[in-house]
Order: structure tokens, then sequence, then C-alpha cells
């Protein structure tokens, strides 16, 4: 009983170590890809328990590079500093308003 939680904790802690570098890789190479700063987006929007109501993938896809890496700091920012116990790990799948799913 004891080895099964033990690898649970260790596949927990890995996952959790990916979802560090997938949210540190634009910084490390200097480029954010769009899909990259709608998922902040969607993490935010998630634990405000809201939605996104326009085409925010299209809108971003016109900002510049620079405006997308800064876009993208702040947004981090915010979702770095966000209570949790385990960080909110990233979705693809735009939230619903009044739903509150923890995706951890």
């Amino acid at each position: 009983m004891g080895a099964v939680r033990a690898r649970l904790q260790i596949k927990a802690a890995e996952r959790i170590l990916e979802e560090y570098a997938w949210r540190e890789r634009p910084l490390n190479n200097h480029d954010v890809d769009a899909l990259q700063i709608e998922v902040l987006l969607y993490t935010i929007a998630a634990e405000c328990r809201s939605e996104i109501s326009f085409a925010v993938h299209s809108w971003l896809f016109g900002l510049s590079h620079d405006a997308r890496m800064c876009f993208y700091c702040i947004l981090l920012e915010i979702v770095e500093n966000i209570p949790a116990y385990r960080p909110r790990l990233h979705t693809f799948e735009p939230p619903r308003k009044a739903s509150y799913l923890r995706l951890t």
C-alpha cells in the first residue's frame, strides 16, 4: 500500500514539474505561441469561474512578438500567484461559466 502511494506521489510531482517546465519554456526560448497565452487565459478564467466569450485566438495572432511576450509574462505572473496547494495544470479546453474544475 505504501509503495503504491509513493508511486502516485512521484507521478503527481513529475506532472507538477512538467507544468512548471511548460510555463517557463517560452521565457527560455524568448518566443511565445498564441496558444500558450490562450491556455493561461483559460486558467485564469477557470479560476474565476468565468469564461472568455470572444475569439481570443484570432486576436492573439494579430499581436506582435514583443506584445505576445509581454502579455504572456503578465498572465504567467497572475497564474503563478493563484493561491493553491498545487498549481493549476494547463488545459486546452475553454472554461465554462460558473464551473469550477480543479485540474490538478
